[in-house]
């Protein structure tokens, strides 16, 4: 959680970008508390990497932190977790189960492409209040029901879902994220309710 330096003490509280990419021996990390933010492609390509332990302040991870770690199976996020940037997990081939806090709040465009979870998913794809996507192809004049207790639609989560017609989303929904809707060149109707908050950019592009 510190380090001495020339008399000084001081916390540490991020992981700098690609601190261990490309680690080929390292299998666990445990983060102490202090730490707040891992940055982009901190660990991507670990191979052998395992398991990782989040501290209590953990808020974000960047840009394919952990792309192409094809050894680690599972994420806990613990409580005060906010957002997965753009391809953090990607590549995690054996990724099959997270937990993700109420408090997660922002999942950007390809976080968990070509993981297990993704993979094996053949429908809507849902991680405990975030809608992530959709696994294979909608049959034609398709409606969706967003289940109860959704809070946030991830970045690009049905991008060019072309046979989608309407979306019904229920009360509680705060957030669309970036191009979610992107291309569905079919889309006819939307339901938004009163407690949404925002709406990404491009999010209905096309």
């Amino acid at each position: 959680e510190k380090i001495e330096y020339n008399g000084n003490s001081f916390v540490v509280n991020v992981m700098e970008e690609n601190a261990f990419s490309g680690n080929s021996k390292l299998t666990s990390v445990i983060l102490p508390d202090s730490i707040e933010a891992i940055n982009d492609y901190a660990f991507s390509n670990c191979q052998k990497l395992k398991r990782i332990k989040f501290g209590k302040s953990m808020r974000g991870i960047g840009t394919g932190a952990f792309s192409d770690c094809q050894e680690l199976e599972h994420i806990d996020f613990g409580l005060s977790f906010e957002y997965i940037g753009y391809d953090a997990f990607n590549g995690c081939r054996k990724l099959q189960s997270i937990s993700l806090p109420e408090t997660g709040n922002r999942v950007e465009c390809y976080a968990f492409e070509h993981t297990k979870i993704f993979e094996d998913n053949k429908g809507v794809l849902y991680l405990n209040h975030v809608l992530c996507g959709y696994g294979g192809d909608f049959p034609k004049h398709s409606y969706l029901e967003v289940r109860s207790g959704t809070t946030v639609v991830a970045e690009r989560a049905f991008t060019g879902m072309s046979r989608l017609e309407g979306v019904i989303f229920n009360e509680g929904l705060k957030q669309i994220g970036y191009c979610a809707f992107d291309e569905c060149e079919d889309l006819k109707y939307v339901k938004l309710p009163k407690s949404l908050v925002s709406i990404g950019d491009a999010a209905f592009n096309y």
